[in-house]
């Protein structure tokens, strides 16, 4: 089961506390800035109260972006260690903005939020446990493979929901789809499903970077 990451600026953000990510399946990753002496005190509590699911990173050493720079390696670490993962970036700091649409040309999911608010996480379907333990959930429809027109449609909506920064060629198009749909999809029907999305009008491949028509919602099959 992919891992969501949650990956914290606390010299930029400082949070009061979990609460909008209680009831949701997460890692938590707090970087700590090298001068920083206090932490908010109900932020504490309760990352020691989750501590299966929470971390910090203290910065060794201080200067320009150095936090940063630790976020940007530790983004790259996880997504090679947990393929197919998803990750946030807790920070109010735009200069995150160009490594996060490469990573989603990329076929990473990230996205930077300023507060915990407008987060997404999904919900486990029990207790979130470390990594170390938890067990993938059984697949109902293990027996019964998704569709094509269930896998086209399922496209269309992961595509569209990478509306600011979708695939930019075919090879990232391709490990998008192959990686990030549910049940996963074999390479023959990843073919398959760019040239239905290419007939139906909503990929456009003629220039030398893929373009896309959003407003067209579920394609004619």
């Amino acid at each position: 089961m992919p891992t969501t990451y949650v990956l914290v600026d606390l010299e930029n953000v400082q949070p009061e506390d979990l609460e909008p990510l209680r009831g949701s399946a997460y890692q938590l990753r707090v970087f700590v800035g090298s001068r920083q002496s206090t932490l908010p005190r109900k932020f504490a509590i309760a990352l020691h109260q989750d501590a299966d699911a929470a971390d910090y990173i203290e910065i060794n050493g201080h200067g320009k972006n150095a936090l940063d720079f630790h976020i940007a390696y530790y983004l790259g670490k996880f997504a090679v260690e947990d393929p197919g993962s998803s990750f946030y970036v807790i920070s109010k700091d735009k200069g995150f903005d160009a490594l996060i649409t490469h990573l989603n040309q990329s076929g990473v999911s990230c996205s930077r939020h300023e507060n915990f608010d407008t987060l997404a996480v999904k919900s486990p379907t029990a207790a979130t446990t470390s990594k170390a333990t938890r067990t993938p959930a059984p697949r109902p429809d293990a027996a019964a493979p998704p569709s094509f027109d269930e896998r086209l449609r399922a496209s269309i909506k992961l595509l569209t929901g990478m509306k600011s920064a979708p695939p930019r060629s075919l090879k990232t198009l391709r490990s998008t789809l192959a990686s990030k749909l549910p049940n996963g999809c074999p390479e023959p029907e990843v073919k398959r499903l760019i040239d239905a999305l290419t007939r139906q009008g909503f990929v456009c491949a003629e220039k030398p970077r893929l373009t896309y028509e959003f407003d067209i919602a579920t394609p004619a099959t």
